[in-house]
């Protein structure tokens, strides 16, 4: 039986972690993934590591590390043609994870990660793979 904090985790999103930066400081992102999650589109702030307000447009909750500036996306693989990354950006949904809050349960046996995430605005990355 899963643990109460993950119980929740109906929803599934695209997921592109971010793997490193090319030699032209680029970012460069894997394959796109499934995860399971629980997506929350609201409003809200954070202070990030560099104490800087950051102005949040959606929470997603997962029961696995993701690295800052991943990009995810609502939906399965389905709803993505190719790489994801062909899209108009203005046609897709996809958001940038900017921050990060890890709160072990009470036996300390399972942690609930909670992302916030702002709408991606940027061009998205060529380097896939």
């Amino acid at each position: 039986m899963p643990h109460p904090s993950l119980r929740s985790m109906h929803q599934t999103a695209v997921l592109w972690e971010k793997t490193g930066d090319d030699y032209e400081g680029e970012p460069k992102v894997s394959l796109p993934i499934v995860v399971k999650c629980r997506w929350e589109d609201r409003k809200s702030q954070m202070v990030n590591a560099e104490g800087v307000v950051v102005g949040l447009d959606a929470q997603v909750k997962v029961a696995r590390d993701i690295p800052i500036d991943s990009l995810m996306r609502l939906g399965d693989l389905s709803s993505i043609t190719g790489t994801g990354f062909t899209d108009d950006p203005d046609d897709v949904d996809v958001y940038q994870v900017k921050t990060m809050n890890k709160v072990p349960s009470l036996n300390n046996r399972a942690r609930t990660r909670r992302y916030g995430l702002v709408r991606f605005r940027g061009t998205l990355p060529a380097n896939v793979g």
